[in-house]
């Protein structure tokens, strides 16, 4: 182990270290890192879920995502391998730098491989998208509430934009109580699904004409196909990836949620996902529109520590989605 070598650091997540390592083989791998002992919650967990998601899938998709070569333990850390993807860029990375008709092709090799692992049902459950608010949006906006009150690594705010988002979080409490009640008594179609689907993970190998899914998670409260959708959407609807891409000093005002991009590629993707699923029954536009704003929301815990000023700017993003989902629901 002491033979292997970091070739090049990759993005990782929140808590989470990833990059290319050359093995004393001289074969590349991608080896991801997590903490054992800091942030259990937020990264061991999601960590441990990859793992049993990427052999789910693999066995399901196996030439579109990778298999799980190796795990260990290094120190205070944890890691698992998966194969070097050599010739490869994120999709995003990708659509941004081509134009609509290679987007329309991405486009239809994502939505083929949805289908593909979606196709693996669970059946219906009634009620899991009431627990998935009650977790996922209900205690994030409790955990954002006491950081924007308490924290000072948020002294980046002014005292009338500290007061406009704790009046934004207690304006929208009625709105969720409404969305968990609502969802109380849906009946939810559930299966497998990627768990993590924003346009950052998945590669594509464009020398091949292939899309390799990475970075899934095991969703925890409520299985459904449409939360992969809702990440899409994040990714070019939203435009996440690109605003982060820009970083903090790109948001020149975290009480406007609104981002003006422009990537043609990304937004023809957008263009294309949002036609798609305008054919959804009411309630599934309701479902697609509680997962898009939950992806905003239940991010803060992740962002605030590194990137304080773009937990707020996405916070309030996702707390217009949730409100404009009510209105047209």
């Amino acid at each position: 182990m002491n033979d292997t070598k970091i070739i090049k650091a990759l993005k990782g997540g929140s808590f989470s270290s990833t990059a290319v390592v050359c093995m004393p083989n001289e074969e590349l791998r991608v080896r991801k890192e997590i903490s054992r002992t800091r942030d259990r919650e937020y990264g061991l967990v999601r960590w441990q879920s990859q793992i049993r998601r990427l052999q789910q899938l693999n066995k399901i998709i196996p030439e579109h995502c990778p298999r799980i070569l190796e795990l260990g333990v290094l120190s205070d850390r944890f890691y698992y391998d998966i194969p070097y993807y050599p010739n490869s860029l994120d999709v995003f990375g990708y659509l941004s730098k081509v134009g609509a008709e290679e987007s329309a092709n991405v486009f239809g090799k994502v939505t083929d491989l949805i289908d593909q692992y979606s196709g693996i049902t669970y059946g219906t459950v009634k009620g899991s998208l009431s627990v998935f608010i009650a977790e996922e949006i209900c205690q994030r906006l409790v955990h954002a509430r006491q950081c924007v009150t308490d924290d000072s690594s948020l002294g980046f705010l002014s005292t009338y934009e500290r007061l406009y988002v704790l009046n934004r979080i207690a304006s929208i409490s009625k709105t969720v109580n409404w969305a968990v009640s609502k969802s109380r008594s849906m009946v939810m179609n559930e299966s497998l699904t990627h768990g993590n689907l924003t346009l950052e993970n998945m590669l594509y190998v464009e020398s091949e004409q292939k899309v390799v899914l990475i970075d899934p998670y095991s969703e925890t409260y409520c299985e459904s196909v449409l939360g992969d959708y809702s990440q899409l959407m994040q990714s070019s609807v939203s435009f996440y990836e690109a605003i982060v891409l820009l970083g903090e000093a790109g948001v020149e005002d975290v009480l406007t949620s609104d981002p003006t991009i422009i990537n043609e590629g990304v937004a023809f993707f957008g263009d294309l996902l949002t036609d798609k699923l305008s054919k959804l029954s009411p309630e599934g536009s309701f479902v697609l529109n509680v997962f898009h704003a939950a992806q905003f929301i239940r991010m803060f815990p992740f962002k605030v520590a590194n990137q304080p000023k773009l937990a707020i700017y996405f916070l309030l993003h996702g707390l217009k989605i949730l409100e404009e989902s009510r209105i047209n629901a």
